[in-house]
């Protein structure tokens, strides 16, 4: 049986679009048909069911993730990680083949994945309005105290349909990472300026994602009106690091 890794794998340098697409849905699609035929009585989940779904996840998803209850289980099938639970997931049914719900879908990847694929998961079925809040709460909630649901209920807290891409969500995610505190998104350009995705007003100072090679090179922020403003790249997002320091000369702690 095969395994998933548990980050995506890329250089620093790889574009949003291109890490973040989703998995090339039909051929994942495809994929994930052979095993339910292979392996009757499975539903499709976890980082499979975000694809299927039309959910932003890593492009390489390996195997095809699958839930099976446990009283069913029987070995395997190659390309597969089958996974066993007590209870049937809730299900629903994508080109004929069965899913888990988005809720459930967003829970399992948060309980399995990094924080960044967690929370850009969660964030996008929120902005498309596939789930709601609540209905993540409850599911968290259903999960109970099995392995991963403290780090579910983490990112289930915190997700915000107000983020509108990748990048600004695992940047989010880095900053949850590191105890950073979290920013508002999209204010007025009246309040933080134009151009601006993140704002802590306590602090005085904005965020904004920018292109390869266009950060701050030499001092860490700038001043726009009133607001210091720090900018990062897609790779310094995917570091992580580097946004923090700059969010620390700047104040924002």
């Amino acid at each position: 049986m095969q395994t998933t890794t548990d980050a995506p794998t890329s250089r620093p340098d790889d574009r949003a679009g291109a890490w973040w697409a989703p998995a090339r849905e039909d051929r994942h699609r495809q994929a994930c048909a052979r095993v339910v035929l292979a392996v009757p009585g499975v539903t499709v989940s976890h980082a499979s069911a975000a694809a299927l779904h039309g959910l932003p996840v890593p492009v390489r998803l390996g195997a095809v993730e699958v839930t099976r209850v446990v009283h069913r289980w029987r070995p395997g099938v190659r390309g597969a990680l089958v996974r066993v639970v007590r209870r049937p997931p809730g299900a629903v049914v994508l080109g004929g083949v069965p899913v888990t719900s988005v809720a459930r879908t967003v829970v399992d990847v948060a309980r399995t994945r990094p924080s960044p694929v967690a929370l850009t998961v969660a964030d996008a079925a929120l902005r498309a309005g596939l789930v709601s809040a609540e209905e993540l709460d409850e599911e968290v909630d259903r999960a109970g105290a099995g392995p991963g649901v403290r780090a579910a209920r983490r990112v289930v807290a915190h997700a915000d349909g107000r983020s509108r891409s990748p990048e600004e969500s695992v940047s989010r995610a880095r900053l949850l990472e590191a105890g950073v505190a979290l920013p508002v998104l999209h204010p007025s350009p009246t309040d933080a300026g134009p151009g601006v995705a993140f704002w802590w007003p306590r602090h005085g100072a904005a965020g904004r994602l920018v292109p390869a090679g266009h950060a701050a090179r030499g001092h860490p922020w700038t001043v726009e009106g009133r607001v210091r403003v720090v900018a990062w790249t897609w790779a310094d997002a995917l570091a992580g690091a580097p946004v923090v320091a700059r969010l620390g000369a700047a104040g924002v702690r």
